[in-house]
C-alpha cells in the first residue's frame, strides 16, 4: 500500500461519518457480490474499514500490516475474480457507456491512453478496431503486464511506454499529434497541481481536430443521471448537495473510502498515488475551460451497471479552443 499519514487521516475522517459509513456498509456489499467477490472476502474488507473507523492512532506501518494480512488471505481469489473476470467487463463498459455514447460510429484513429495501468483497455482499442493504433503510457512500471498484452495481440499498432511524471513534458514535445487521447480515472489520482500540469502538457500532442476523452468518478447535482442502478442517485444528490465545497460533503467521504477499497485492497496497486482530487461535473468543466479547452460534451452517467464500487461516473469530450 502507498500510505501517508495525511491520507490515513482523510480515510479516518471519512469513515467516522455516520452517513458515509451506512452507505458503504450497504452498497459496497451489494456491488461486490454482483462481481462475484466471496462474501467472506467482503466481510474482511469491512473489517479493514472498521479498523480505520475505530482505531484512534493509525500509522502507515500499522495500516500496512493490516493490508498485508488481507492480501495474503485473499490475493489468489481477487486475482481471479477482480483481475480476470471483472476485467473483462471494463472494455464493454468503456465501449458502450462512453465511446459509443459519444458517437455510435466512433473512430479513434491514432490513440493515446494516458495512465493506462496494466494495459488491458489499451489493447482492446486496437483489437476492436476502433483505433488504428494505440499507445499506452503510465508513470508506474507495468512492464510485465505490457509484455503479456503485446504477446497476446501479436500485431502492429500497439505500444506501451513508461513515462515518469517528471519526464512527461519532454515526452509530449517529442510526439506526433494524436487523434484521440484517453484519460480514464487519472485526474483524481493527481494533485490539483499535477492535474492542471498534465492537462496543459497534453495540449502539446493535440491538433485542432483532436479529442481528449476524460472519464472520472464525478457527480452532478444539477443534471439527472443517465443511468441509475438501484435508484441511488437521489440519495447521492442529497449527500453531495451543500452550500460548502464538495470536499466537505459525505459524498466526497464515500468516494475516498470506496476508492481505497478498489485501488488498495481489490487491485493492490501500491504505486498509485491517492490525493483524492474529486470534483463535481461543473467544477471540472470550469477548470477545463480555464485551461483553454472547449467542452464538447459533459455527460453525467450516474450509476451504470458493471461497476465494482458505487461511485458516480461522468465523461467529458474536450477539444482545443
Amino acid at each position: 500500500m502507498k500510505l501517508t499519514e495525511d491520507y490515513i487521516a482523510q480515510l479516518q475522517v471519512a469513515m467516522r461519518s455516520d452517513v458515509a459509513r451506512r452507505f458503504i456498509r450497504t452498497r459496497l456489499t451489494e456491488s461486490l457480490l454482483l462481481i462475484n467477490i466471496d462474501p467472506v472476502c467482503i466481510a474482511a474488507i469491512h473489517s479493514v474499514l472498521e479498523f480505520l473507523a475505530y482505531r484512534q492512532r493509525i500509522t502507515p506501518e500499522s495500516l500496512a500490516v493490516v493490508g498485508e494480512k488481507f492480501q495474503k488471505a485473499w490475493r489468489v481469489h481477487l486475482n481471479r475474480t477482480y483481475f480476470i473476470e471483472y476485467e473483462t467487463l471494463r472494455w464493454p463498459y468503456l465501449r458502450d457507456y462512453v465511446l459509443k455514447d459519444i458517437d455510435p460510429n466512433i473512430r479513434l484513429g491514432r490513440c493515446l491512453d494516458t495512465g493506462c495501468g496494466r494495459g488491458w483497455l489499451t489493447s482492446q482499442l486496437v483489437i476492436s478496431r476502433l483505433a488504428d493504433s494505440a499507445m499506452g503510457i503510465d508513470a508506474a512500471g507495468y512492464e510485465s503486464e505490457w509484455k503479456e498484452r503485446l504477446a497476446q495481440f501479436k500485431g502492429p499498432g500497439l505500444d506501451f511506454v513508461r513515462v515518469p511524471v517528471g519526464d512527461f513534458g519532454d515526452w509530449t514535445q517529442r510526439q506526433a499529434k494524436f487523434d484521440t487521447i484517453l484519460m480514464l480515472y487519472v485526474l483524481h489520482h493527481s494533485t490539483e497541481y499535477w492535474a492542471v500540469t498534465t492537462l496543459q502538457m497534453l495540449q502539446q500532442v493535440m491538433s485542432p481536430v483532436s479529442k481528449l476523452i476524460i472519464v472520472e468518478d464525478s457527480c452532478s447535482t444539477n443534471a439527472p443521471a443517465k443511468h441509475d442502478r438501484d435508484n441511488i442517485n437521489g440519495l447521492w444528490a442529497s449527500i453531495a448537495s451543500s452550500s460548502q465545497i464538495y470536499a466537505l460533503t459525505d459524498a466526497f467521504h464515500i468516494q475516498i473510502v470506496l476508492d481505497f477499497v478498489a485501488v488498495q485492497l481489490l487491485a493492490n496497486f501500491g504505486d498509485v498515488d491517492m490525493p483524492c482530487t474529486y470534483k463535481k461535473v461543473d467544477e471540472w468543466e470550469h477548470l477545463f475551460d480555464r485551461l483553454g479547452f472547449s467542452v464538447q460534451k459533459a455527460v453525467y452517467l450516474g450509476f451504470p451497471k458493471e461497476r465494482d464500487i458505487d461511485v458516480p461516473q461522468s465523461y467529458f469530450v474536450l477539444k482545443l479552443k
